[in-house]
């Protein structure tokens, strides 16, 4: 009983996303002049903004590396009603991948959100936005290179890795994001942090766009970087008390306001 049920919303997700959501963002969010995908669009399409925001572009470039690496292109044209083209989600990917890496990344800084013609429109001392970033890149070269476009897919790979790299220093050290240390301020452990990147080591390996001796050539230590992840994860975990905190002490333990 309970496998037919997961079965019926495993297909009802597999219908919303083909015939639904794929296709809407296909027609809709595409930028075909400057490249990149818009996001802020109402139910009918229609835009509200023109900004491009490198977390959901990451997002995209990510999700659409996906699908084409799980289906061939006939696989996909059966799946959707409006014959979704693996060549183009590709060809759109691809085309924002180069938009929001050179328009988006600038001496070390990955900017949240660009104009439409490639602008920096605002930056934020966080790292999600190079997370997001590096995880489309990454994902889209694996496919590509699964295709035969080895040059094309190693490039990416190779970017996907300097942010990496870029990712690893900035949660290790928040202040190299250029974000004041205030002195009143407690040094704490926030999980959303060692969360992510734990998200990506594992999809770029997953997608086979790194692996550990490939990390390694480029100054990752994967598994070290793994470790490190679960062990600031579990420092939020109270499993005595069957609850995660979001946000501890550098030393794990309970942040009261004074």
């Amino acid at each position: 009983m309970a496998t037919d049920v997961l079965q019926r919303y495993c297909e009802k997700i597999k219908h919303e996303l083909f015939q639904s959501v794929l296709p809407f963002w296909d027609r809709h969010s595409v930028d075909n002049e400057f490249g990149g995908f818009f996001a802020c669009l109402d139910v009918d399409g229609d835009r509200y903004d023109d900004r491009k925001f490198m977390w959901l572009n990451g997002r995209q470039i990510y999700m659409y590396a996906t699908i084409c690496g799980a289906y061939t292109a006939s696989e996909l044209s059966e799946l959707s009603t409006d014959r979704l083209s693996r060549e183009k989600l590709l060809k759109d990917a691809l085309n924002a991948a180069k938009f929001m890496y050179a328009h988006g990344v600038r001496e070390g800084k990955v900017f949240f959100s660009l104009t439409r013609e490639g602008e920096p429109y605002h930056f934020e001392r966080k790292i999600f936005s190079a997370c997001f970033l590096s995880l489309g890149l990454g994902s889209l070269g694996a496919v590509l290179k699964q295709d035969g476009r080895i040059d094309e897919g190693e490039g990416l790979v190779a970017k996907s890795l300097l942010l990496l790299k870029l990712i690893i220093g900035w949660s290790h050290d928040p202040s190299s994001l250029g974000r004041e240390v205030c002195e009143g301020a407690p040094k704490t452990s926030p999980m959303n942090v060692p969360m992510i990147l734990l998200n990506i080591l594992d999809e770029l390996q997953v997608k086979g766009a790194i692996s550990v001796e490939s990390a390694m050539a480029a100054d990752i230590d994967v598994k070290q970087e793994e470790e490190w992840c679960v062990a600031e994860i579990m420092k939020h975990v109270r499993s005595n008390e069957q609850r995660v905190l979001e946000v501890v002490l550098a030393d794990g333990s309970l942040w009261r306001r004074r």
